[in-house]
């Protein structure tokens, strides 16, 4: 658990671990007689404004958009994931922290799947422009994305499971960032998490996603919406250039 900086992957490692701890566990045909006696689970998902960036190589772009569609971005790819994650689940309760410069609790822990998938959808992300008059991001975002407060986010997910008597308690963290904002070390919630005796511990997974080899952040307007080109693409730039290059 203290080794918490910064497991490899990508978002297809973060849906193969999930795969496997979903059909770890047996299924249950009805939820409805369900006493919750499986894991306790808490999602901490990064909303920082960076989680809008797509990774591709610069020809898959081109040809994804060249056939009219748009990619997913790194938050929209989590949050696909986690939502079949949470459909999988048959009698354990997950709750939900979302993060940018600060951490809140989204959803407590439920066994009310379907309610908890709406709260996931409804999530909007920060495109990252705020109204100079009010600073608020003005695309209706759920949280500011101007921050990865990680170490917040885990504090607060594991405060919802310290007292849970759970047979297991899990953190799953999804970040595509380094600690920016917030009060708390991550690394210091992992290591006072790791010294608790055995029945106090939290197994905690982080996932690192994204790619800055390969990263692409969508060109805003003046009102928070994807900017277009004159043939009404998206554009995407890298630091330094825009895309498509002439």
């Amino acid at each position: 658990v203290a080794r918490l900086w910064w497991l490899p992957g990508t978002l297809r490692i973060v849906a193969v671990v999930l795969f496997i701890l979903a059909s770890a566990r047996p299924q249950a045909e009805d939820r409805q007689t369900l006493t919750g006696e499986g894991v306790d689970i808490m999602l901490a998902l990064d909303m920082s404004a960076s989680m809008n960036a797509v990774d591709v190589p610069e020809a898959d772009l081109a040809a994804t958009l060249a056939a009219g569609e748009v990619p997913n971005n790194r938050f929209e790819s989590a949050r696909d994931i986690l939502e079949t994650f949470i459909t999988s689940r048959a009698q354990d309760r997950i709750g939900l922290v979302v993060f940018g410069p600060e951490a809140w609790l989204k959803y407590p822990l439920t066994m009310d799947y379907s309610r908890l998938v709406a709260t996931l959808r409804d999530l909007v992300l920060d495109a990252g422009y705020q109204d100079p008059r009010t600073g608020q991001c003005i695309n209706g975002c759920s949280i500011s994305g101007a921050g990865t407060a990680i170490g917040d986010a885990l504090g607060r997910a594991y405060n919802r499971l310290r007292r849970s008597k759970a047979e297991s308690r899990l953190v799953i963290l999804i970040t595509d960032g380094k600690q920016e904002a917030g009060s708390l070390d991550p690394l210091a919630i992992a290591r006072h998490i790791h010294s608790l005796p055995d029945h106090e511990q939290v197994r905690v997974y982080t996932f690192l996603v994204g790619s800055q080899e390969q990263s692409w952040l969508p060109e805003m307007d003046l009102r928070g919406r994807p900017a277009v080109d004159a043939a009404g693409q998206p554009v995407y730039r890298r630091p330094g250039r825009p895309f498509p290059v002439d």
